[in-house]
């Protein structure tokens, strides 16, 4: 690879790293003023609406924006939270499909079911960068 297609992808794999914590963060907030998102079976809702959740999303995805701005860049850091964001990303995946095989098509079901996609697909992106780093 030539130097300058070499910095034009360290700079695209930049971008996708700060929109993964981006996404990450605005996933965060969105749990944190949806208190009933998850709301099938009734015996998990308040384990799986926990603020305590939702704060820890929007905490790592906000430091993981600041690192990417102001920090150093190391290979092993963004590794890392990396991993954090990709956990972040199929753990919501996994637990909103969980919801979808159980619950009646209903408009959340739906709702939810996009989301999942979404979430896959963010998680395949996370890969993409953890990979490329």
């Amino acid at each position: 690879m030539k130097q300058e297609d070499r910095l034009l992808f360290d700079k695209l794999l930049h971008l996708c790293e700060v929109l993964i914590s981006g996404v990450v963060t605005a996933t965060g907030l969105g749990l944190l003023f949806d208190r009933s998102y998850f709301f099938y079976p009734p015996s998990m809702r308040v384990i799986e609406n926990d603020i305590r959740i939702d704060a820890l999303i929007i905490i790592i995805g906000l430091s993981f924006f600041m690192y990417l701005i102001w920090g150093q860049k190391k290979k092993l850091v963004t590794k890392g939270f990396l991993i954090a964001c990709g956990c972040i990303f199929m753990a919501l995946a996994f637990v909103q499909f969980w919801h979808l095989s159980g619950m009646p098509m209903v408009d959340a079901a739906v709702k939810m079911s996009h989301s999942t996609i979404g979430n896959i697909g963010f998680f395949l992106l996370v890969n993409i960068c953890a990979y490329f780093e």
